[in-house]
């Protein structure tokens, strides 16, 4: 037999094995979409809530909407003692010491003492940022043209979730604030965030953008913030995302649905899924 012919031969013969192993071979599976983990949407979206939480009260109670970024430290805290008395009133106490501002909240069973003539309705006591309960410690430090306002937490109740931990803000013109978190939140369930966040704010409204490492006991996730907008009195943002996840990226994107009642949507392998931020205080509201 010729070389030529022996190719031929078994080149057909190869093409035939081929085809049968085929013919006679299960088809390939199609391959298994990832499963969404419920557990760490619920992470993410708490550790989201008890930012915001965070920060309002810090803001709210030192007015730092309304402080001038280049000030010296002293007039800072001036300004922060001045807004939080103004705020607590009798229902708490407010210390300053030099650079330091000590706001402690007691709302149960505060009354305001009455006006005179008295007013009609009788005036009562409106938590600042929905704070209840707890002592928010402030130090104002200046590093360069840095303004730092330093925030520890202890036992403080806002809006109905315990928050305890240290929110360090640094902003040069008191609109952009570098945020560094480490603070405990129960939400659902216990929680610890850590991390850096960039709040910029604009009278009510905020942007908030970064990443927290979030904890519940033994399980962590890292979730990222990019662009999301929330203007108070309102329960949730109406715009934005978080991402989640390493082996599959799991995006969550916010917007005016999830402004009415918390409802957002939940995308991961090309598949959308319904989540829901978490309740607390009168959020939804009703």
């Amino acid at each position: 037999m010729s070389s030529s012919r022996f190719v031929h031969s078994s080149a057909a013969l190869l093409t035939s094995t081929l085809v049968l192993a085929a013919c006679g071979s299960d088809p390939a599976p199609a391959p298994t979409p990832s499963t969404l983990d419920p557990a760490a949407v619920d992470r993410s979206s708490a550790a989201l809530v008890a930012s915001v939480l965070v920060f309002d009260v810090a803001e709210t109670l030192g007015g730092l909407g309304t402080l001038i970024g280049s000030s010296p430290a002293g007039n800072v805290a001036a300004n922060i003692n001045g807004r939080a008395l103004g705020l607590v009133g009798t229902c708490g106490s407010v210390v300053r010491d030099g650079l330091t501002i000590t706001v402690n909240v007691v709302a149960a069973g505060c009354v305001i003492p009455p006006e005179d003539p008295p007013l009609d309705p009788p005036a009562v006591f409106d938590p600042p940022a929905g704070m209840t309960a707890g002592t928010v410690t402030y130090t104002v430090s200046r590093a360069g043209d840095d303004l730092i306002v330093g925030t520890v937490f202890a036992d403080v109740v806002a809006r109905g979730v315990p928050l305890s931990g240290t929110f360090t803000l640094t902003t040069r013109d008191a609109t952009t604030w570098a945020v560094d978190v480490d603070v405990d939140a129960t939400l659902t369930a216990a929680t610890s965030l850590s991390g850096t966040l960039e709040v910029r704010f604009s009278g009510r409204a905020r942007t908030i953008d970064g990443t927290l490492s979030v904890m519940r006991g033994a399980d962590s996730t890292d979730v990222t913030f990019a662009d999301v907008a929330w203007t108070r009195p309102i329960c949730y943002p109406d715009a934005g995302t978080l991402t989640f996840g390493t082996d599959v990226l799991t995006v969550g994107t916010f917007d005016a649905d999830t402004a009415a009642g918390g409802a957002f949507t939940v995308t991961r392998d090309m598949t959308d899924s319904d989540a829901t931020l978490p309740a607390y205080g009168s959020c939804p509201a009703s």
